[in-house]
C-alpha cells in the first residue's frame, strides 16, 4: 500500500463518497416516502414520520458505540457489516405489510447499519489523509 495522500488513498475517498450517496439519500428521501407511507399504508402523519424520526434519532445515538465497535472489530469489518445490514433492512421494506414494520426495519435496524457505516467512514478518510489545515497554510 502506497502511504497517505496517494494514489489508492483516493480510491478509498471515491468509495467513501459512494458509501455517503447510499447512506445519506436513504435518509434524505423523506419527502417522498412519508407521502407514500401515508397513501400505501393509510396513516396518520404522526405515524408516517415516526420511522425517519427513529432513523435519524438511532444513527446519531448510536454513533459512539459504532466507534467502540469500529476499535474492537476493525474499521472495515464494521462498514462492511454495517452496509450489509442497512441493505437487508431496506430490502425488506419491500415485503412490510404495515408501517410498524417499516419502523422496526428500516428506522430500527437500518438505522443501526448507518450508524456502523456512517462514523465508519470518517476514520477511514482520517487514516489515508494526514494533512492538517495548518499543515496546509505552511
Amino acid at each position: 500500500m502506497e502511504g497517505p495522500d496517494k494514489g489508492w488513498a483516493w480510491v478509498v475517498v471515491f468509495a467513501a463518497c459512494c458509501i455517503n450517496l447510499i447512506m445519506n439519500g436513504q435518509g434524505r428521501m423523506s419527502g417522498i416516502l412519508y407521502v407514500a407511507f401515508i397513501d400505501l399504508y393509510g396513516v396518520d402523519r404522526r405515524s408516517a414520520s415516526l420511522p425517519f424520526s427513529i432513523r435519524t434519532s438511532t444513527r446519531n445515538l448510536l454513533g459512539p458505540v459504532a466507534g467502540i465497535l469500529g476499535q474492537k472489530y476493525g474499521v472495515q469489518g464494521a462498514i462492511f457489516f454495517g452496509g450489509i445490514m442497512a441493505t437487508i433492512c431496506t430490502a425488506l421494506c419491500f415485503f412490510a405489510p404495515d408501517i410498524k414494520w417499516i419502523t422496526i426495519s428500516w428506522a430500527g435496524l437500518g438505522g443501526i447499519g448507518t450508524a456502523l457505516t456512517m462514523v465508519q467512514i470518517q476514520v477511514v478518510i482520517g487514516q489515508y489523509f494526514k494533512k492538517t489545515e495548518l499543515q496546509l497554510l505552511e
